[in-house]
């Protein structure tokens, strides 16, 4: 998943010559529809283009600098369950809407998450092989790759510049502290049940991770890198011991506040990000996941999964203003969007 917590200026941001920012488009990764649509979010309700991809994507980073895209290729199947799983990256252009390339990360497996690490290259998280990549994204070639110190390590982020990153481990009871530039292991943050989605501030003086097992937002110093606050919720659905935990954090732009997405009981939480204290708990549409943040502050975008739709929530009145659905096929299952900048001129 891509939001405003991730460190983008560590891939550039430079427009192209003679290219100057335009209106601002998004993209949509339909899990369960193997594709990328792409829209104009001024007229949301119309698809601009959709490709097709390959089984399953999943997360997608945005690449301003190189105009691409980068989309993961989990596999057939969930985490945990991955019987078939994908060893590709899809590389997509933002202005030809289409694919440009693929990044074979073989014998690397079940390709999931991204983060931006030192002097623009991209961490991937693999979370079948136990390691996140380091990508060089000019020569769409893996120089090398970080071992995690655990199974399962599905998220990877990283503080901004990539001088050091983070992999939330699902089944594990420590999150993993990786140097990009050692391609070393260099510390864990014990924390009891493992960890869900996870997401670093835009300043990088914090790190915000959600349990896998309780209702608990965890609050991480990234300079000691020791939990500082834990913060549970009452009031959310008690989810079963079987039941898939899965849930995304991210920051609202402004950083005044962090959202989580609670799939399994279709929940967006809302948490007053100062004072750590529940502003609200919203019911979503049917399996939410990720998030998206447009230039204006007040919004934020959340995918529904289980419904093929993307919902739109007011930051500031704490409520939605629309849904729309993402693709053309009647079962897509939208899993990460991302905003981005059309090019003019």
């Amino acid at each position: 998943m891509m939001n405003r917590c991730d460190a983008l200026e560590a891939g550039g941001l430079e427009d192209p010559p003679g290219k100057k920012a335009g209106r601002e488009l998004l993209l949509s990764v339909n899990k369960q529809g193997d594709t990328v649509s792409f829209f104009d979010p001024a007229d949301r309700h119309r698809i601009l283009a959709e490709v097709k991809m390959a089984t399953h994507p999943h997360e997608v980073m945005i690449d301003p600098k190189r105009r691409v895209a980068y989309v993961s290729i989990y596999g057939d199947g969930i985490y945990g369950n991955n019987p078939h799983p994908g060893h590709e990256v899809y590389v997509l252009g933002l202005d030809s809407m289409n694919v440009t390339g693929v990044i074979e990360m073989a014998p690397l497996q079940a390709i999931h998450a991204f983060a931006w690490g030192p002097k623009g290259t991209l961490l991937i998280a693999c979370d079948k092989s136990n390691a996140v990549a380091v990508v060089d994204v000019d020569e769409r070639k893996v120089l090398g790759t970080i071992p995690t110190g655990t199974h399962g390590c599905h998220w990877v982020l990283a503080l901004p510049g990539g001088e050091k990153a983070y992999t939330s481990n699902k089944d594990t009871d420590f999150m993993s502290i990786l140097d990009p530039a050692t391609r070393k292991m260099v510390g864990k943050i014990p924390i009891t049940n493992g960890t869900e989605g996870a997401c670093v501030t835009s300043d990088g003086k914090l790190l915000y991770a959600w349990d896998h097992k309780d209702p608990v937002l965890h609050v991480i110093d990234t300079r000691t890198d020791k939990v500082t606050d834990s913060k549970k919720v009452v009031g959310l659905p008690t989810v079963g011991t079987f039941v898939d935990h899965l849930a995304r954090v991210a920051v609202t732009q402004d950083g005044s506040k962090v959202l989580v997405s609670i799939y399994p009981s279709a929940k967006l939480v809302v948490f007053d990000a100062a004072k750590l204290s529940l502003l609200k708990i919203l019911d979503i549409g049917k399996g939410p996941m990720g998030f998206a943040f447009p230039k204006d502050p007040s919004k934020a975008y959340v995918t529904n999964h289980d419904a093929g739709t993307v919902s739109v929530v007011d930051l500031d009145k704490l409520d939605f203003v629309d849904t729309f659905a993402v693709s053309r096929e009647p079962v897509s299952g939208p899993e990460t969007i991302a905003f981005f900048d059309a090019r003019e001129g």
